[in-house]
Order: structure tokens, then sequence, then C-alpha cells
């Protein structure tokens, strides 16, 4: 992709900022790019002539532990919901469902833990990727030595 060259670096663009390393993809959405790294926030990059912004447009209230992918759940192109989960990679530690408004992750309009007792998702499992269907958000995880699907959605 960048036309490789053993004797030049034609790499167009990089960026840099998790303090942990990235061990996920990114997701886009409406000439945006979120991203985020292990030990750092949901970063979400501005997108001009094919290139990113050179500094994250917002970021997330709180980092995530792991790290994670993201998905986009949209109505066409209005009312853009960012969906990541933070699944720490401990058995021991639970996962955390995230909500965020897509056009400034720093708004924060869910997490799992807000409700514990009715919206916990249970042990993470690594490198999970919340999926957005038919109104609902499904989330992979595992409770003891059970693997689980959690699907949630509007209440009644």
């Amino acid at each position: 992709m960048g036309k490789f060259n053993s004797g030049s670096n034609n790499v167009i663009q990089t960026i840099t900022g998790a303090a942990e390393g990235y061990f996920s993809s990114p997701a886009y959405f409406d000439n945006a790019v979120y991203y985020s790294g292990r030990e750092d926030y949901l970063d979400r990059y501005t997108l001009t002539n094919g290139a990113l912004s050179k500094t994250p447009a917002s970021k997330s209230p709180t980092t995530l532990v792991a790290g994670g992918t993201a998905s986009i759940s949209a109505d066409g192109s209005a009312n853009a919901i960012v969906w990541v989960v933070d699944a720490p990679s401990t058995k021991e530690t639970t996962a955390v469902l995230h909500a965020y408004k897509a056009s400034k992750v720093s708004d924060e309009l869910y997490n799992s833990q807000q409700n514990a007792t009715r919206d916990t998702v249970g042990s993470g499992i690594k490198f999970s990727v919340p999926t957005v269907a038919n109104g609902n958000v499904y989330v992979g995880s595992r409770s003891g030595s059970t693997d689980s699907l959690y699907i949630y959605g509007l209440l009644p």
C-alpha cells in the first residue's frame, strides 16, 4: 500500500500515542476514524484529503485497559454511536461495553457498568468486537466456564 522500497520509507502517515501498543483495527464513519490502543483512550481522528488529523479531534473520557475495536451504528448518516468493548485479558475482570457519540467521543452515552446488576457483560474475551444488527448490540463473553452472548437493545 505504501509502495515498498527497501531503500526508503514510503509510509504516507503514522499515528502514535498508545503507550502499550495498538492491537485492534480502526473503524470508519463519516470522514472520521476511530482507534484505541491498549491503556489508551478511544480516539476520533478526522480524515481530510486522504490524511488523518495529526491529533485526535476528540478522546473518550476513560482509558480502555485492553484497547478495543470499535463498531458503528447509525440511522443512515445521523445519530451515529461508536460501540467498543473493553475486555481486559484476566478472567476475573469484567468487560465493559461502552457507547460514545460518534461526532464527539468525549460524550459517553452509555456503559454496561451504569446499571451493573442488569447490564454486566461478564469476563471479557480478548479482541472481542461488538456486533450491531437489527437494532441490537451483540457482545461475546465468558461467565465462569460458559461462553455467553449478551444482547443489548432498547428497553420496553
